[in-house]
């Protein structure tokens, strides 16, 4: 197990919006979290990197326990979170986005064996080293804000929403990046609200309601839920 959380609850705003959540992720794995806006996904992400402390529970990064761990080292030990709304730098050109994703990295042929990895999944990144992030597309710059993440050299790689934004076109793209990403052995985390597109790539799912995990399983099994069809995948009771 690469990680495990444990009975995890987490204030926000004066408000437990967690309420006692386990899950784990095991290396060289896909893990998906679906639930609806609200939920407390990404609450629970933000705790995951230190952004967030802990009210209760456990969170351990491979042997080391890390819920009371600043940011810094959390991403020095390679959990790298790719943010919901990308957040890139936007007066940076692509390259230097991409460069202060590496700023972990002391060594210059290992930045830039990083930076060749990033163009292999991100051809487009390499044809727009230049150009000012700001002026991406939507989708140019979700591929820019996952490439920054991977320039940390992760060991976990953890999306908060990646299609958040985009349109179905682009979203099937960023779909078929990340099972390229997985199909070459990277462990990710992925939190959702297109539920559809998580449950397709992700091995094991949990279902997220109001703080708590409702259900959980191999994502063909949550897939075929009949809750799951009509709450998260527009099924009706007939189909």
């Amino acid at each position: 197990m690469l990680l495990g959380v444990k009975d995890l609850k987490v204030n926000y705003k004066k408000v437990e919006a967690v309420k006692g959540v386990s899950f784990s992720v095991d290396e060289g794995t896909l893990v998906s979290i679906i639930g609806a806006n609200g939920a407390g996904k990404s609450t629970i992400l933000k705790t995951l990197s230190g952004l967030l402390r802990a009210t209760s529970g456990e969170i351990w990064f491979g042997d080391k326990r890390i819920d009371k761990t600043a940011v810094d080292k959390i991403v020095k030990m390679g959990i790298a979170q790719v943010p919901a709304g990308r957040r890139i730098f936007p007066q940076l050109s692509v390259l230097e986005n991409l460069q202060a994703g590496a700023y972990t990295i002391s060594k210059r042929s290992e930045v830039n064996a990083l930076l060749a990895e990033v163009y292999q999944h991100f051809p487009r990144m390499k044809e727009r080293l230049n150009q000012r992030a700001g002026s991406l597309s939507g989708g140019e710059q979700q591929m820019l804000a996952i490439g920054r993440a991977m320039m940390t050299k992760p060991k976990l790689l953890v999306m908060d929403e990646p299609s958040l934004g985009l349109s179905p076109i682009m979203v099937n793209e960023i779909g078929s990046i990340i099972k390229t990403m997985k199909e070459a052995g990277r462990t990710i985390l992925l939190v959702e609200q297109n539920a559809k597109l998580a449950l397709k790539l992700a091995d094991h799912t949990y279902v997220l309601e109001l703080g708590k995990v409702v259900l959980e399983g191999k994502s063909e099994d949550i897939m075929n839920n009949p809750i799951v069809k009509k709450a998260y995948l527009g099924a009706t009771e007939s189909s």
